[in-house]
């Protein structure tokens, strides 16, 4: 898995990207979470959290190894 996605980054991004598009589709228009206190995109921001969480937990990489200043 790891090998993959090095070779097709764009293609892993368009396929998360793709994914987080259907979570907010479905919470905009299932879930109409703008109606409540959480506001407008939550369960997507969270959602995309945990997916970018499993996805560096599947290529062993640390947050830092995309980006993120440990401090």
């Amino acid at each position: 898995m790891n090998e993959q996605i090095r070779k097709n980054t764009l293609l892993s991004c368009w396929i998360i990207f793709a994914i987080l598009i259907l979570v907010h589709g479905f919470e905009a228009i299932v879930l109409r979470m703008d109606e409540t206190i959480f506001g407008e995109n939550f369960i997507n921001k969270v959602f995309g959290i945990l997916v970018v969480f499993i996805v560096l937990r599947g290529l062993n990489w640390k947050w830092s190894d995309i980006g993120f200043a440990n401090t």
